[in-house]
């Protein structure tokens, strides 16, 4: 099976050609293209052989050839119903190759699989960059439940947890519904789901994510990923201010110009990664007006540092206009002991009267 070795169900050539493409979904790329990714990914690749292996694929109906201009396009063929069954092979390879560099991690994912079989609502669970946060000894989670319940969320936290105290591996975890993960991934933004989803294992149930993005293509829902990963420390300063006005917080200043646009989470998190108290404040106008995934602004404050930031704005928002999906963020980040840092609570309650009008 295992593809070092050329043997079984694919080749060595075939996985890296399904493996790399099912990295770039949704950004079309040359067979030329193709050839170099999967020198830089594998250390090396042959044109030649890409191209025989790719036809072969199509024969099988694993691999599509479109033309654009003078280039020929190999895409994943959805339309294929064994497909998913492919996409498996290739996880379960990745997840071996994985476990072979790594062994210290068996252990967790063995703890993973056990704790979190016995919840039903569980889909799927996808180990996130897991080379480069085992190097620093930590290990993403991005886990899939069938639809939002705020019951089952706390129950999948409260497992993760009971997991975390016993870990020797820093773990940081990501609880989404299979339709909000569709919801990023078709969105025209810039947001760290496409990102995470590019350099991603899925370790438990693999059928179930590949099935759920090979449905969302035949029902027409163009999705992507996203193999560049954003600094948010180098978001572009006109971007940042394009972006607060799309989201309904308009700065003095320039004239605003068309920017790049970015996730409300990707933006309030590079405002708190910074230092300026005004522009903390104006997070606040962007989490009450436009309401932001809580949990991939939780995952993302622990990834790069401003939890303690994000859990006092949060209660001060609270306080001033309370709702329960507040209230839920604020014992998520309770619950890992995190502290509030102090806030302008006048300052926000200012800009909130401005800018948020009340209902009822």
């Amino acid at each position: 099976m295992w593809a070092k070795g050329g043997r079984g169900l694919i080749s060595g050539t075939e996985f890296k050609i399904i493996d790399t493409i099912s990295r770039e979904i949704g950004n079309p790329i040359s067979i030329r293209g193709l050839t170099t990714e999967i020198k830089r990914e594998f250390g090396s690749a042959h044109y030649p052989n890409i191209y025989n292996a790719l036809l072969g694929l199509k024969d099988k109906n694993i691999i599509q050839i479109e033309k654009q201009g003078n280039a020929s396009i190999p895409l994943l063929d959805f339309s294929n119903y064994l497909l998913p069954d492919m996409l498996i092979e290739i996880e379960l390879q990745k997840k071996h190759n994985f476990l072979q560099k790594w062994p210290e991690a068996q252990f967790l994912l063995s703890n993973l699989d056990q704790a979190l079989s016995a919840l039903s609502f569980i889909r799927s669970i996808l180990l996130i960059e897991p080379e480069r946060n085992m190097r620093l000894n930590r290990a993403e989670l991005l886990i899939l439940i069938d639809q939002e319940n705020l019951a089952d969320r706390q129950k999948a936290r409260s497992m993760i947890n009971e997991l975390r105290r016993h870990s020797n591996i820093r773990m940081e975890d990501l609880i989404l519904s299979q339709g909000k993960l569709i919801d990023f991934l078709k969105s025209s933004e810039k947001n760290p789901i496409k990102e995470m989803l590019s350099d991603k294992i899925a370790t438990y149930l693999p059928q179930s994510f590949w099935n759920l993005i090979r449905n969302a293509y035949i029902h027409g829902t163009r999705i992507r990923f996203d193999n560049e990963r954003t600094n948010l420390s180098k978001i572009k300063e006109s971007d940042v201010a394009y972006n607060l006005a799309k989201f309904g917080y308009k700065e003095l200043g320039p004239e605003i110009r068309q920017g790049e646009d970015y996730s409300v989470e990707y933006i309030i998190s590079s405002i708190l990664m910074g230092d300026d108290p005004r522009r903390a404040a104006a997070a606040s106008i962007l989490i009450s007006k436009n309401r932001p995934s809580f949990e991939l602004l939780e995952f993302l404050s622990m990834r790069h540092g401003f939890a303690e930031k994000l859990l006092g704005l949060l209660e001060a928002i609270n306080d001033i206009s309370p709702a329960p999906e507040f209230s839920d963020a604020i014992s998520a980040f309770k619950e890992r002991g995190i502290n509030p840092s102090s806030v302008d609570d006048g300052q926000i309650r200012n800009l909130m009267e401005l800018y948020v009008p009340r209902t009822g």
